[in-house]
């Protein structure tokens, strides 16, 4: 499947997600204004009003601030389930098609490596603008599902517009840029200027390249070291990045 076809797929989802955020904030706004007009006739009446009033717009501040990047990852699981994970729970007819972030499901998403992929085949970033999405990026995380054959690699590599042959990759050492090792695994890595990698691409590119080793990881860094990336990096683990 193209990567044109795939991120339209991406958009079919992302527009049912939407509408059904439009829907959702609009009738809760009808709610919180019928809310408020109703009678309290005592103290207790008055405490309930005002706490549903609350509660409502609390989720439609919720809502307004999810709108720009509703949802930004999926995750499909060894199970054939996806999960598409964004900023807040959406559901259409009781069917949960955007799992919130924070939610117990979504720990995956984070915390999933090749080493221990924690039941998840593939990991996909969706970058969104303006509710269209723009960009995919796959992360295949279940080594059974990788082929020691590089023609997968090469395919991963030609969707984004990259030639490569079997030689290329079949050769003792493959140099690749890093915005294009996203889904591909190799025995050993060698990342060279990781403080570069993160501030012209951002920590997720680098989380990414640092994943990419199903055996050894060496890291090697002119000039400023790791800890001048700031407190979103660990030395040993990529923390929980905020969408």
């Amino acid at each position: 499947m193209s990567v044109d076809t795939q991120i339209t797929l991406e958009q079919q989802h992302l527009d049912r997600a939407y509408r059904c955020l439009d829907a959702e904030l609009a009738e809760t706004r009808e709610r919180v204004a019928v809310v408020m007009t109703q009678p309290a006739p005592d103290s207790t009446a008055l405490t309930e009003r005002d706490g549903e009033t609350r509660r409502l717009s609390g989720r439609i501040t919720a809502l307004e601030s999810a709108e720009p990047n509703l949802c930004f990852g999926r995750i499909d699981r060894a199970d054939g389930v996806s999960l598409h994970i964004g900023r807040t729970g959406i559901n259409d007819d009781g069917e949960r098609i955007v799992v919130d972030w924070r939610a117990p499901a979504a720990e995956p998403f984070y915390a999933a490596t090749a080493l221990a992929p924690r039941g998840i085949v593939r990991r996909r970033s969706i970058a969104v603008a303006d509710r269209r999405v723009v960009r995919i990026d796959d992360d295949l995380l279940d080594p059974s599902r990788a082929s020691d054959d590089p023609k997968h690699m090469i395919g991963a590599l030609a969707d984004r517009g990259v030639t490569a042959s079997d030689d290329d990759l079949r050769s003792p050492i493959v140099v690749l840029p890093p915005i294009e090792v996203t889904g591909l695994e190799f025995d050993h890595v060698l990342v060279h200027s990781p403080n570069e990698i993160a501030h012209a691409h951002g920590l997720p590119t680098l989380y990414v390249c640092l994943t990419r080793s199903t055996g050894t990881l060496a890291v090697v860094q002119e000039g400023p070291t790791l800890d001048d990336l700031g407190p979103a990096w660990d030395r040993t683990t990529a923390s929980r990045p905020s969408p």
